[in-house]
Protein backbone atom coordinates (compact mmCIF):
# COMPACT_ATOMS: atom_id res chain seq x y z
CA UNK A 1 0.00 0.00 0.00
CA UNK A 2 1.39 3.40 -0.96
CA UNK A 3 0.37 6.47 0.97
CA UNK A 4 1.28 10.07 0.33
CA UNK A 5 3.39 11.57 3.10
CA UNK A 6 1.61 14.27 5.10
CA UNK A 7 2.59 17.93 4.69
CA UNK A 8 3.85 18.00 8.29
CA UNK A 9 5.98 14.85 7.82
CA UNK A 10 7.34 16.19 4.54
CA UNK A 11 8.29 19.48 6.25
CA UNK A 12 9.92 17.58 9.15
CA UNK A 13 11.78 15.37 6.68
CA UNK A 14 13.11 18.35 4.72
CA UNK A 15 14.16 20.09 7.95
CA UNK A 16 16.00 16.94 9.01
CA UNK A 17 17.80 16.65 5.66
CA UNK A 18 18.84 20.30 5.76
CA UNK A 19 20.00 20.30 9.40
CA UNK A 20 23.63 20.01 10.45
CA UNK A 21 22.72 17.89 13.48
CA UNK A 22 25.21 15.11 14.21
CA UNK A 23 23.78 11.80 15.43
CA UNK A 24 25.90 9.10 17.06
CA UNK A 25 26.08 5.60 15.51
CA UNK A 26 24.70 6.78 12.20
CA UNK A 27 26.40 7.44 8.89
CA UNK A 28 24.56 9.43 6.23
CA UNK A 29 25.40 9.47 2.54
CA UNK A 30 23.94 10.86 -0.63
CA UNK A 31 24.43 9.09 -3.95
CA UNK A 32 22.70 10.70 -6.95
CA UNK A 33 19.02 10.85 -5.96
CA UNK A 34 19.34 8.29 -3.18
CA UNK A 35 19.83 8.93 0.52
CA UNK A 36 21.60 6.22 2.53
CA UNK A 37 21.73 5.75 6.30
CA UNK A 38 23.93 3.23 8.09
CA UNK A 39 22.93 2.38 11.67
CA UNK A 40 24.95 0.37 14.19
CA UNK A 41 22.83 -1.69 16.59
CA UNK A 42 24.22 -3.18 19.81
CA UNK A 43 22.04 -5.63 21.72
CA UNK A 44 22.36 -8.14 24.51
CA UNK A 45 20.57 -11.46 24.08
CA UNK A 46 19.98 -14.65 26.01
CA UNK A 47 19.35 -17.72 23.88
CA UNK A 48 18.07 -21.12 24.98
CA UNK A 49 15.57 -23.77 23.92
CA UNK A 50 13.35 -25.63 26.41
CA UNK A 51 10.91 -28.49 25.92
CA UNK A 52 7.26 -28.65 27.11
CA UNK A 53 8.38 -29.53 30.63
CA UNK A 54 10.71 -26.50 30.58
CA UNK A 55 13.76 -28.77 30.53
CA UNK A 56 16.76 -27.07 28.91
CA UNK A 57 17.56 -28.57 25.51
CA UNK A 58 20.24 -26.16 24.31
CA UNK A 59 21.78 -22.79 25.08
CA UNK A 60 22.24 -21.13 28.47
CA UNK A 61 19.48 -19.01 30.08
CA UNK A 62 22.09 -17.25 32.26
CA UNK A 63 24.63 -16.37 29.56
CA UNK A 64 24.24 -12.88 28.07
CA UNK A 65 25.75 -12.41 24.63
CA UNK A 66 26.47 -8.99 23.12
CA UNK A 67 25.52 -8.78 19.43
CA UNK A 68 26.69 -6.09 16.99
CA UNK A 69 24.78 -5.49 13.75
CA UNK A 70 25.09 -2.84 11.05
CA UNK A 71 22.10 -2.14 8.83
CA UNK A 72 22.14 0.10 5.77
CA UNK A 73 18.92 1.75 4.59
CA UNK A 74 18.21 3.66 1.38
CA UNK A 75 15.42 5.77 -0.08
CA UNK A 76 14.90 8.17 -2.94
CA UNK A 77 15.40 11.74 -1.67
CA UNK A 78 12.47 13.33 -3.49
CA UNK A 79 10.06 10.46 -2.97
CA UNK A 80 6.84 11.24 -1.13
CA UNK A 81 6.77 7.63 0.08
CA UNK A 82 8.25 7.58 3.59
CA UNK A 83 9.42 3.94 3.44
CA UNK A 84 13.11 3.04 3.67
CA UNK A 85 14.57 0.00 1.92
CA UNK A 86 16.97 -2.25 3.84
CA UNK A 87 19.84 -2.71 1.37
CA UNK A 88 22.57 -4.37 3.46
CA UNK A 89 23.20 -6.01 6.82
CA UNK A 90 26.43 -6.99 8.53
CA UNK A 91 26.84 -8.92 11.74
Amino acid sequence: MIKKISDKDQKDWLNFLNSNEKLENKDFGQNNNMFEVTVDFVSEIISCVKDKEKKLISGDPEKVKKVYDTWKFSREIKSLIPNWLLVDTQA
